[in-house]
């Protein structure tokens, strides 16, 4: 008899801990296939909170990167209409 449940777990090296326990017995061997899952809507905002927070320390130097940046595109502008 094969039957497949699918539960959603985070790789630690070698282990896989599970986010719920398996409906299994101890020791019962079983065949683990590795597929990416999709990322919840909160998993996504979790991540993007995470990455630009990281940044918030760094306004000033994000501050003169733009206005860097808008100096290069203004002086390609003139270039091309040249």
């Amino acid at each position: 008899m094969s039957s497949s449940e699918t539960y959603r777990g985070i790789v630690h090296g070698s282990v896989i801990e599970l986010q719920q326990s398996p409906n299994v017995p101890d020791g019962m061997e079983v065949e683990v296939v590795i597929k990416r899952a999709e990322l919840t809507a909160d998993q996504r905002q979790e991540q993007l909170k995470t990455l630009f927070g990281s940044c918030q320390d760094d306004a000033e130097d994000l501050d003169g990167f733009l206005k860097l940046n808008e100096e290069q595109r203004k002086q390609n502008r003139r270039g091309q209409e040249l």
